[in-house]
């Protein structure tokens, strides 16, 4: 078994749930995500309902996923920037899409330009920047 698809197991076992194929609940938070070839976790979205934020459910996810990426041997990757609006209702969307859907509702959220400084309290690093977005990554 490659070390990324470990990490998502490892993560079930600490109770997080499985919405749906790439998508997570974890703390409250929502962790949309890619298993990529050469162990790459690509952590696509990480949002939480706004009822929630401003609680620490994002950094109790992050937390969790970084210690178990360490454990695994896994690299983590990301790019900061902004979730676009779906136009269909939740109700009607594809539920792995529940990510992008939350992510969207802006009140409390973490503007854009702060994404990686945010991100670097977890050992997040930049690796490469191109026109406005931040690529970021966790060894």
């Amino acid at each position: 078994m490659e070390n990324n698809k470990q990490m998502v197991l490892d993560i079930l076992n600490a109770g997080a749930i499985q919405y749906s194929k790439h998508t997570l609940l974890m703390y409250n938070s929502i962790v949309k995500y890619e298993l990529l070839k050469d162990n790459i976790f690509f952590l696509d979205i990480i949002t939480t309902p706004e009822e929630f934020r401003k609680t620490g459910s994002a950094s109790k996810s992050l937390q969790l996923l970084t210690s178990i990426a360490k454990k695994n041997n896994v690299k983590i990757t990301l790019v900061c920037g902004s979730i676009k609006k779906h136009k269909e209702s939740l109700l009607t969307r594809n539920p792995e899409d529940l990510a992008g859907q939350i992510g969207y509702q802006k009140k409390k959220s973490i503007k854009v330009k702060d994404l990686p400084t945010f991100y670097s309290k977890f050992g997040f690093t930049v690796t490469d920047i191109f026109n406005t977005k931040v690529v970021m990554a966790y060894n």
